[in-house]
C-alpha cells in the first residue's frame, strides 16, 4: 500500500519539528552533566536522541510515501515520549518534556 507523498508544506513542517528537537538536544547537551542524578539525566538525553532519530525516520517515510514505516515510527515516537516523561520526572526536570507534549 502506498499513499501520496506529502506536499512541500507538510515536509517543511516536519523538517521544522526536526530542527526544533535537534536544537533542544544541543541545548540539553550544552548544560553538561549535573553534579547529582547523572544516570537520570543520561536517560533524558538518550530519549531525546531517540526522538531526534525517529523524527528523521518519520520525514524519510513521509517523503518516500511509505505509510507502514510512517505508522511504525509514529508509534515509536509515542512510546519514547512516555519514556521521556518518566525520565524527566526521575531527573527532577519534568518541565523539560513539555516541548514534546
Amino acid at each position: 500500500m502506498r499513499w501520496p507523498r506529502h506536499d512541500r508544506g507538510d515536509s517543511r513542517r516536519q523538517e521544522e519539528t526536526a530542527v526544533t528537537f535537534e536544537t533542544w538536544l544541543s541545548g540539553l547537551q550544552a548544560l553538561g552533566r549535573p553534579p547529582g542524578g547523572q544516570s537520570a539525566w543520561d536517560d533524558v538525553l538518550a530519549d531525546v536522541v531517540i526522538i531526534v532519530e525517529l523524527n528523521a525516520a518519520q520525514i524519510t517515510a513521509a517523503e518516500r510515501g511509505d505509510p507502514e514505516a510512517f505508522s511504525t515510527v509514529t508509534a515509536d515516537l509515542g512510546k519514547t515520549q512516555v519514556e521521556l516523561v518518566r525520565a524527566t520526572e526521575a531527573a527532577g526536570v519534568a518541565e523539560c518534556a513539555d516541548v514534546h507534549r
